[in-house]
């Protein structure tokens, strides 16, 4: 993700569910904020509630020059 976001610039925001499926798969419920290649909020993996929130602030000059 952070290597996508950092060479053509942008915020990418990625949430994930928290529990398995009933078969193999069990995810972790990673959230996180990529802005310009650089995770600026990560949520925790693994956590026991069962809503989680992450969020950040950033500027739309910051994205368009890629600067961070």
């Amino acid at each position: 993700m952070a290597v996508a976001v950092m060479q053509s610039g942008g915020v990418y925001m990625f949430a994930n569910q928290l529990g398995c499926d009933g078969d193999r798969l069990y995810f972790d419920g990673c959230a996180s904020v990529t802005v310009n290649g650089n995770c600026v909020a990560q949520g925790p993996q693994f956590a026991i509630r069962e809503v989680v929130s992450c969020h950040c602030s950033t500027h739309c000059l910051f994205i368009a020059a890629n600067l961070w």
